[in-house]
């Protein structure tokens, strides 16, 4: 029977083996106090906290894009519809 430290572990594992760097990161910090003094350990759970924390700032970055593109898109519709127009001849 695996320990809670131990499943954590292979949790972890498997998520890197899905690139799902949250959860890995998670993980490994849930079984630390069991692999604390393996260096092997402090490799693996570090470039999974870094793999985490660079989705995260990379989806923050895509999010931006995203409502800059939809702001200027809409400026644009605005102009086409002659909105801009009318408020010239008031």
């Amino acid at each position: 029977m695996l320990s809670l430290e131990e499943k954590a572990y292979c949790r972890a594992l498997e998520a890197l083996k899905k690139r799902d760097y949250v959860t890995a990161d998670r993980e490994f910090d849930n079984c630390a106090s069991m692999f604390a003094d393996s260096r092997g350990f402090k490799i693996i759970s570090e470039a999974a906290r870094m793999l985490a924390r660079l989705r995260n700032e990379k989806s923050n970055t895509e999010n931006i894009k995203t409502e800059i593109k939809e702001s200027v898109s809409h400026g644009e519709e605005t102009i086409v519809c002659g909105q801009g127009e009318q408020e010239e001849t008031r």
